[in-house]
């Protein structure tokens, strides 16, 4: 069922007479169930002297009125079902035909009270290879419990989310402004964390694909935007932000787990090239502040990395970004010379 039935659910619990304090562990479950607004019908509350056991027993299994059947299992419980003894015996007898020939029933569920010396579950052989609940761990003991109430309201522990759309890449098309990086960033993350042989090129291949993605950002004046470029500016700056909180992430990761040489270079080079996008590069007329967000997100991503191996006391790490020089071709000078600027300068870099 996907839908909370609307009607008041009536669930009868079957449970073997083990002990007096199994009976008292049972009666305080169906307490609790009664607490949820479930009509709980229970041999100590509905079974009056006079009344023949197996009968009673016999037609709450039966009663199509009966919504839901609770089956507590303990070994006493899973011993008499199997050897068809006593009223355990007789409610097998009934429910084995009913859930043998309805596999998609969803009126009984076992509930497991008790494991084996193994760790294993005792429950009847009929009720072998189906889903239970199991309440013999305390600390999972609310979780599980709430799981019996769903059941027992016909509501779904876990509903299907909304269909999204049918993702543009498989059309051969590309998306304005989108870095697919997703993937990559989770591979450097969990090689990072693991302290993978391949962290390094895991954070590289991530870093080079955030780098060339930046083109997919650029902006420029045009007459009919010239009164609200801030506002394009803005907007391309916001439209990074889900590529610039992975960056801190992976920023974070670096920091805690391997904040090594080959990692921090890593990040030096990312900074590298990101310095041609804060200046004119190609034909054409452009203005000074065509380039403001890219020196923007530069700046911020290296104010983040700064602070995240301050963060976790990387100083030296910390250190070394700050005084380290970045190079970059300048294709523009005749001589093809490296021109350089140093960290403090690197975001603001025109």
């Amino acid at each position: 069922m996907t839908e909370t039935s609307a009607a008041e659910p009536k669930l009868f619990i079957s449970y073997s007479w083990t002990t007096p304090e199994h009976e008292a562990w049972v009666l305080q479950l169906a307490e609790e169930l009664t607490s949820q607004g479930i009509n709980v019908l229970l041999d100590k509350w509905d079974l009056q002297p006079g009344h023949d056991a197996n009968a009673f027993m016999e037609k709450m299994v039966a009663d199509p009125t009966v919504t839901k059947v609770l089956l507590i299992c303990d070994e006493m419980y899973a011993k008499k079902s199997d050897g068809r003894k006593g009223g355990a015996g007789t409610e097998a007898q009934i429910i084995t035909p009913e859930i043998y020939n309805h596999t998609a029933q969803d009126k009984f569920a076992a509930v497991v009270r008790e494991r084996d010396r193994e760790g294993k579950a005792f429950l009847p052989v009929y009720y072998k290879g189906r889903i239970y609940f199991d309440l013999t761990d305390p600390s999972t003991y609310a979780t599980e419990f709430d799981k019996i109430v769903r059941w027992a309201w016909g509501q779904q522990v876990h509903v299907r989310p909304a269909k999204g759309q049918r993702p543009s890449f498989l059309e051969g098309k590309t998306v304005s402004g989108k870095i697919l990086s997703s993937a990559a960033h989770r591979r450097a993350m969990d090689a990072v964390r693991s302290g993978s042989v391949n962290a390094g090129p895991a954070v590289r291949e991530y870093l080079d694909i955030i780098a060339s993605g930046l083109e997919d950002f650029r902006v420029k004046t045009e007459p009919a935007t010239r009164q609200t470029f801030d506002d394009v500016i803005v907007a391309s700056i916001e439209e990074f932000t889900p590529y610039r909180n992975e960056m801190i992430e992976l920023f974070a990761v670096i920091a805690q787990y391997a904040p090594v040489p080959a990692q921090t270079e890593a990040i030096r080079r990312f900074f590298e090239k990101c310095i041609p996008y804060f200046d004119f590069q190609g034909s054409g007329n452009y203005t000074e502040w065509d380039f403001d967000n890219y020196r923007f997100i530069a700046h911020e991503l290296f104010l983040y990395c700064v602070g995240m191996f301050l963060r976790y006391e990387q100083f030296t790490a910390a250190q070394e970004f700050l005084d380290n020089e970045y190079y970059w071709d300048d294709r523009r000078e005749r001589d093809n010379k490296r021109n350089r600027c140093s960290a403090p300068t690197l975001p603001a870099a025109a």
